[in-house]
């Protein structure tokens, strides 16, 4: 028995991507979309209590809080900031944490996203979060490199009708 990819594949015209303000914003609203029971001031609690300096305390205890899930993974994509906390807040709400990202492993290969030929760029894939991951019904974010020292963070909405059920699908997991 293996560990089991992300239930979809990312290919570009089958998504919106929304842009959000923060990290904080982009799991707010990724967990809305999923139809979480809980409310969107519920919501903002959890956020804002793991976002504490003790909430992220308690975060990095759990030895797996860095890992990435799959294996294949852990040699091919890079940890962003903040992922962690958004992989537990994910968790408390019974939801897993697939990001959508170009394939780079460390901030030396943040430049090569921004490559004109297509060949040279980093393929953009989904993978799981942190942690346990497969338990739950996936919440989808993009993460993508805009400086040196920083990330933006995205909601990703599927295009289309077809596209629209087969997202549903995902969610009645």
């Amino acid at each position: 028995m293996g560990v089991a990819h992300p239930p979809t594949k990312y290919l570009a015209k089958d998504f919106a991507w929304e842009r959000m303000a923060t990290w904080r914003d982009a799991i707010l609203q990724g967990l809305l979309a999923t139809q979480v029971t809980a409310s969107r001031a519920e919501i903002s609690s959890v956020i804002n209590e793991v976002a504490t300096p003790a909430g992220r305390a308690d975060v990095k205890k759990n030895p797996s809080s860095d890992v990435l899930y799959h294996p294949a993974d852990r040699n091919t994509f890079m940890v962003f900031e903040n992922e962690a906390e958004i992989a537990e807040i994910c968790r408390r709400f019974d939801r897993d944490l697939i990001i959508t990202t170009p394939e780079i492993r460390d901030r030396t290969q943040w430049p090569l996203i921004y490559n004109p030929k297509d060949v040279d760029r980093p393929a953009t894939r989904m993978r799981w979060g942190l942690g346990t991951q497969g338990r739950f019904r996936p919440i989808y974010l993009g993460c993508l490199l805009y400086s040196d020292n920083a990330v933006e963070w995205y909601t990703l909405q599927p295009y289309g009708q077809a596209n629209e059920e087969s997202w549903k699908k995902l969610w009645t997991m």
